[in-house]
């Protein structure tokens, strides 16, 4: 009955992945939720105007709202993405894993959108102002990923590797999804082509695709 698990569930299911000692620990999104479906405050109650109106009301007093046609990174817009993020990033995260290597993996929610297609709104490939605040985010509330094909940090593509043992390779799903009949994607062409070569060259016992 409960639409989100609250922080101390969450924060307990942490402790006792953490009293095991891990070596690392993979983050899979969704990070935030804050579905905007296009508009400067989320969409909460959308088929209720009612709701939607006391709701968005209140969303934007307590948050603040986004200036989609600047930049995510703007003095307004950023004071909205730092109280997102330490909402539901920093406060259940807290300094639990200061000792423990973890890697994030972002998907749909992450770039302030549900991966709708209706009618009225299909919310992806993402737009830019999504793709910025998701980009801001992250780089405000947690780490690239550092092993990656050429070498760069990025927040798209990557891996971890426990020597011969495990190799995962990590991929957001959502941040370069493109439409269009056969040419669709998920991940970028460039992307999928060095998942595939890793899968053939990894001397790992065990491989994941995450």
């Amino acid at each position: 009955k409960e639409f989100f698990k609250p922080m101390k569930f969450r924060q307990k299911v942490f402790d006792e992945g953490l009293s095991m000692s891990p070596d690392f620990a993979i983050s899979i999104g969704d990070h935030i939720y804050w579905d905007l479906r296009g508009k400067n405050v989320p969409q909460v109650g959308r088929k209720n105007k009612l709701i939607k109106f006391f709701l968005g009301s209140y969303i934007s007093l307590v948050y603040g709202s986004f200036n989609r046609s600047g930049k995510a990174s703007s003095s307004k817009n950023e004071k909205v993405l730092k109280r997102i993020g330490n909402e539901q990033i920093a406060s259940l995260y807290g300094s639990r894993f200061k000792s423990t290597p973890i890697f994030f993996i972002p998907d749909d929610h992450d770039y302030f959108e549900n991966d709708d297609a209706e009618e009225k709104i299909v919310t992806f490939p993402a737009d830019k102002f999504s793709k910025d605040a998701f980009k801001k985010i992250a780089d405000l509330f947690y780490p690239p990923l550092l092993d990656t094909p050429d070498g760069k940090p990025n927040r798209n593509i990557g891996r971890i590797r426990y020597g011969d043992a495990f190799e995962g390779l990590m991929a957001d799903c959502a941040g370069n999804m493109t439409l269009g009949n056969k040419k669709a994607r998920l991940i970028a062409k460039k992307d999928e082509e060095w998942v595939l070569s890793r899968m053939e060259k990894s001397t790992a016992k065990s491989l994941a695709f995450i």
